[in-house]
């Protein structure tokens, strides 16, 4: 929902599903895209990420690469640097990539 061309369709209820998950996304968040090379299915590596990134972790797919929202009151470089080892660890060989956004601190943006 959140990388709609478009924009958020419904930014109430987004806000209200991930609220139910834990996460606040009124709050500003870092926002990083996960891709692993001749993976269609880049979901296998929500849980290590969570896992790898040892601080509050939103993750959702979009396309075939994974999104990661970590909360702007961490140190981003650190969090998706474990992240993408971790990921580069499991991902038998194929390249991984990690773009990060910079910070973010209205759901529009």
């Amino acid at each position: 929902d959140l990388l709609r061309p478009d924009g958020v369709a419904q930014p109430r209820a987004l806000l209200d599903r991930v609220r139910a998950l834990g996460h606040d996304l009124s709050t500003p968040h870092w926002l990083g895209v996960l891709s692993v090379e001749d993976e269609p299915t880049p979901m296998r590596f929500s849980a290590l990420a969570r896992e790898a990134a040892g601080t509050a972790l939103l993750t959702g797919r979009y396309e075939d690469r994974l999104v990661l929202l970590v909360p702007a009151t961490v140190a981003p470089l650190d969090v998706f640097r474990r992240v993408h080892d971790q990921a580069a660890l499991h991902a038998g060989g194929s390249r991984v990539s990690l773009v990060i956004s910079q910070r973010v601190a209205e759901l529009q943006e």
